[in-house]
């Protein structure tokens, strides 16, 4: 309790001192505290489960993203703003007009860096078990860029890189379709769990924010355990991007880039297509019922007040008594 009421009277002091400053836009900054926070959480809890696992269990794995997600979701709770931590959806979100467009830059930015810092620290973390170059006991030369590489390594090291950034087991036509649709499914799925417009507070169907959190955790364990065997479980462009750079400025340099064919723009280039085509059908289909739906709620509250102040006029007092006979005897 001690460590909760410290971390929540450190963000209110950090609110206290955001709202003396005119000059910046404070909700904006608020916003961005909350991404860099959620996504720090998410993706060193995601990354370490990773590299627990080097048997690819997709049941521990997807626990581990999934508990990440719930505890990025809570621990920014107080700042006031559900972080989106995924630089596609944040995309997708500005272009349905459900996100400031202004908001699209910072929010990546934002989101990059705190991906680059939570893989520097899982690696150095891990850096003795994940890579070490100087160990020659049953290494393999092979090059990354086909099917040989060029920097030897331990065989239980190799594993460990290929869970640090996403590695195709198909072919790199099938991962790109994979990721766009399995990111289309997810940005609906996100869509109609947060819509503002369906969470109104006079829809009986609203979904709580505490409930939300579970449904797209259960999501979460759900897509990895049963749609990672293709392309990973990754529909988050900076959860590759991010420890990528990392291992190719601390230890592979370009060979980083060059692994699997060069795999590493498909797994930033599809979440960005799959999630804004999947926004875009949420808004023609789902979206515009509950604008249809809106509207008619509106039109709705304008009869009701109009036959209230219609009944009120019919059962409004006379301003004269009832009885004059009495009074005027």
């Amino acid at each position: 309790m001690k460590l909760q009421q410290i971390y929540f009277s450190f963000l209110w002091k950090i609110k206290k001192k955001i709202f003396f400053l005119n000059f910046i836009d404070q909700q904006l900054f608020l916003s961005c505290l909350s991404e860099f926070i959620g996504t720090l959480i998410l993706m060193i809890i995601g990354l370490g489960t990773m590299l627990h696992n080097t048997t690819n269990d997709s049941n521990d794995i997807s626990i581990g993203w999934s508990i990440g997600y719930i505890l990025s979701q809570i621990i920014t709770n107080p700042i006031g703003y559900n972080s989106i931590m995924n630089p596609s959806i944040t995309m997708a979100l500005a272009i349905i007009h459900q996100l400031p467009f202004h908001y699209i830059i910072p929010f990546t930015m934002i989101q990059f860096s705190s991906s680059l810092l939570s893989s520097l620290i899982i690696y150095f973390i891990y850096y003795k078990n994940m890579i070490n170059t100087t160990t020659t006991t049953n290494t393999t030369t092979t090059n990354f860029a086909t099917t040989n590489y060029t920097t030897e390594f331990d065989y239980s090291n190799i594993i460990l890189l290929n869970q640090f950034i996403t590695t195709p087991s198909v072919s790199h036509y099938i991962c790109f379709i994979d990721r766009l649709l399995l990111s289309m499914i997810t940005i609906i799925f996100i869509l109609i769990i947060r819509d503002k417009r369906r969470n109104n507070n006079n829809n009986h169907n609203k979904i709580k924010k505490n409930y939300q959190i579970i449904y797209i955790a259960l999501y979460t364990i759900g897509r990895i355990s049963s749609l990672s065997m293709n392309a990973g479980t990754s529909i988050n462009p900076i959860r590759d991007l991010g420890p990528r750079i990392i291992i190719a400025s601390f230890e592979l340099g370009l060979d980083a880039f060059k692994k699997d064919h060069y795999y590493f723009w498909i797994p930033i280039v599809a979440p960005y297509i799959g999630s804004i085509i999947g926004a875009l059908l949420y808004e023609l289909l789902i979206g515009a019922y509950l604008n249809q739906k809106k509207k008619r709620r509106k039109e709705e509250k304008k009869k009701e007040k109009k036959e209230k102040k219609g009944e009120k006029r019919k059962t409004r007092k006379p301003s004269y008594p009832i009885n004059i006979k009495k009074l005027c005897p």
